[in-house]
């Protein structure tokens, strides 16, 4: 919410911005007059049409460093799309086209090093210049990769703060400069070559999921229909071995699948058994995947190509990141929060914003499940602190219809790290102090949010126990889709609440 503190914050940004745009063209100036340089000021609505321009002309070679480049699929003919068609285009023609994208970690307080999560925001931009055989690569995720600079031929370099994103060439006040000067490219290049990149063994870390495979009513409907939650988690491992092994055919590993389904504590006999079992039905009664078995050996599985519903949709508009395994995400959920993960990720990638909004009557008709099926699955990703909802306001007139609500997507994150947390602050305040605040975050499903378990503590100590458990009474009777059950209310209500008889 905004207020005159955060207007001053922002008025404090802008002059450090501007400070640094001043000092960026000072520079520019300087360092034109050291080599020799020839330097023009880009206007900002004026960048895209000379860097494309740049790149259309490119004879021999192009470097690309970007700290963000954003693409949405379902927009193939926006300017960051046709940046990337210029780059594929190039090396088409026999340019030499490098590229570096920026990946960084979520940096948690408190979570160690082993269990960071990568956030991926230039993923399918990466992926897609991949599959057109363009040379990409991401830079170290533990560093910041900030530059947005390109250096054409050797001796052209346009230079500035233009990110390759919607909002940088539509919408923000940008500075660039167009610079020709072989000395000065020299430089950069010898520069972009310190870049650490990471290893080609740690490149996948999004997993594509078959749009298909979620609309089809014969496919994952059916599997909610049925409650196959087991046929549904080795599918989508199977995808996940196919994408590390780029292959869509290969050998399964039947322990390390045990170890994903958390069947291995069974015995070798036992674990197959029930594997088998599920790649059986995988391919007879779903069609998904054909198997072969050789004596002594693993099965070699083939995933079945899916015909997709809607032609304009391709496979890549819906991905899950590989820490729903790495972080054990498919154990940790259940059923509905696995499906309503997935139907996330898709409309989250869909979306220019991030948020997205459909009814829960689409939502059913798309994806072929019940409402109370959706409603769990979206409850479940809100108590694991992976999703935040914005409910649509109850309409004052009973027979107006309400808008649907607003989804926001949370990073994954490992939930064991949280839990030595959590232990660490029962620990210092106490069982049943803990435990009280877990049970006051839980009625607007925050008790996986440590921060605002730790904000009940706080609240507890600031104000009397029983005005905390009247506020919760109040909180506690209003409907669980009540757009004032939330952290807010609850707080405020903590605040206000008269104690008077």
């Amino acid at each position: 919410m905004f207020n005159p503190e955060s207007k001053c914050i922002i008025s404090r940004m802008t002059v450090r911005k501007t400070a640094k745009i001043v000092f960026f063209l000072l520079a520019c100036a300087w360092a034109s007059h050291s080599y020799g340089a020839q330097v023009r000021y880009i206007p900002p609505r004026e960048y895209f049409h000379i860097v494309q321009n740049a790149i259309q002309k490119a004879k021999s070679c192009i470097h690309v460093c970007m700290y963000s480049f954003v693409l949405y699929p379902q927009h193939p003919d926006s300017l960051t799309f046709q940046m990337a068609e210029a780059l594929i285009e190039a090396r088409k023609r026999g340019v030499s086209v490098q590229v570096i994208l920026d990946q960084n970690i979520h940096f948690a307080d408190g979570v160690p090093e082993r269990v960071w999560a990568v956030q991926g925001k230039n993923q399918y931009a990466y992926d897609y210049l991949k599959r057109n055989n363009v040379n990409v690569m991401f830079d170290s995720a533990t560093t910041y990769m900030h530059a947005k600079c390109i250096v054409i031929d050797k001796e052209t370099i346009v230079l500035g703060s233009s990110n390759w994103t919607q909002a940088a060439f539509h919408d923000n006040y940008e500075a660039n400069v167009f610079i020709r000067s072989a000395d000065m490219a020299q430089k950069i290049l010898k520069g972009f070559q310190s870049i650490k990149t990471q290893p080609e063994s740690e490149k996948v870390s999004v997993v594509y999921i078959p749009y298909a495979f979620m609309t089809n009513p014969r496919l994952m409907g059916r599997m909610i229909t049925r409650n196959d939650q087991r046929a549904f988690d080795v599918y989508l491992y199977l995808i996940r071995e196919s994408a590390v092994k780029n292959n869509a055919n290969f050998r399964l590993d039947f322990h390390a699948l045990a170890v994903q389904l958390g069947i291995s504590h069974m015995s070798r006999t036992g674990y197959r058994r029930q594997i088998i079992k599920v790649l059986r039905k995988l391919k007879n009664n779903y069609k998904l995947i054909d198997f072969s078995k050789e004596y002594a050996k693993d099965y070699a599985i083939r995933l079945m190509d899916l015909e997709a519903p809607d032609q304009e949709l391709k496979p890549e508009t819906n991905r899950m990141p590989m820490q729903y395994w790495t972080f054990g995400w498919n154990r940790e959920l259940g059923f509905a929060g696995k499906v309503f993960y997935l139907i996330d990720q898709h409309h989250s990638l869909l979306s220019a914003k991030g948020n997205w909004c459909l009814s829960g009557e689409s939502l059913k008709n798309l994806y072929h499940c019940s409402k109370w099926f959706i409603h769990k699955g979206v409850t479940e990703l809100k108590r694991a602190n992976l999703l935040e909802v914005q409910y649509g306001e109850l309409p004052k007139n009973p027979t107006s219809s309400r808008k649907p609500n607003v989804y926001y997507s949370n990073l994954l994150y490992d939930p064991k790290a949280l839990h030595h947390r959590f232990s660490k602050l029962k620990k210092k305040h106490g069982k049943e102090k803990y435990q009280r605040a877990k049970q006051w975050a839980a009625l607007v499903y925050e008790d996986s949010n440590i921060d605002a378990v730790e904000k009940f503590i706080r609240l507890e100590d600031k104000y009397s126990l029983v005005r905390i458990q009247k506020a919760a009474k109040i909180i506690k009777d209003k409907n669980p889709d009540n757009p004032k059950r939330n952290l807010g209310y609850f707080y405020r209500t903590i605040e206000r609440i008269d104690l008077d008889p």
